[in-house]
């Protein structure tokens, strides 16, 4: 019985053993990804860089902030006439505004490849805000979705909004003179656009 025993703690030892070697040489040669920062009004391309795996890369793509603004719920339902069509959830104090224009030079892979605006995050020191989904919706209302493509050689422009409020950035108040930036892709460069 007490051999039954041995055995079996050793070859567990051995398999956690194993198991431990493998993530660490699997981890060990991970590079971290290059942050590269761009200015408002400064065209950036997708290239072959990515969000969640390199299949999502949109190589042709490109994205210019063209403004931005902060504003509390009732101006932003009020400046873009929308108090009767979007009904912003209970807990956003504020509005993060980012006009952009999205560009498609030469991606020739129809709809197989587009723009989808989930990607495109606000960030901070310690915060991301994803874009509101619906308000996108009724600020762009000529727009297929969230998610579109765009025909080689044409631009357009959208409105991005961000609802902001205590519990996804806890100074959000702070926001308009601290600015955060518009993240476009993750790796292998962590590509982002500084709001002035």
């Amino acid at each position: 019985m007490k051999k039954k025993n041995v055995i079996i703690t050793g070859s567990i030892l051995a398999f956690l053993t194993l198991f431990s070697i493998r993530v660490f040489m699997v981890n060990t040669d991970i590079k971290r990804a290059v942050v590269k920062e761009y200015n408002e009004h400064e065209v950036v391309p997708f290239g072959s860089d990515f969000n969640d795996n390199s299949g999502d890369c949109l190589d042709g793509y490109t994205l210019e902030v063209l403004d931005n603004e902060f504003l509390p719920v009732d101006e932003f339902l009020e400046k873009y006439n929308l108090s009767d069509k979007f009904t912003p959830d209970e807990a956003t104090e504020y509005f993060y505004l980012v006009r952009v224009s999205g560009g498609n030079i030469d991606n020739m892979e129809g709809t197989e490849r587009g723009l989808a605006i989930y990607y495109l995050t606000l960030t901070g020191t310690n915060y991301f805000i994803l874009p509101d989904e619906n308000a996108f919706e009724v600020l762009n209302p000529g727009f297929p979705g969230i998610a579109f493509s765009l025909r080689p050689g044409t631009t357009k422009e959208f409105l991005l909004a961000y609802a902001v409020d205590s519990d996804i950035c806890s100074n959000y108040k702070r926001l308009p003179e601290t600015k955060p930036r518009l993240q476009l892709t993750e790796y292998p460069n962590r590509k982002m656009i500084k709001l002035k």
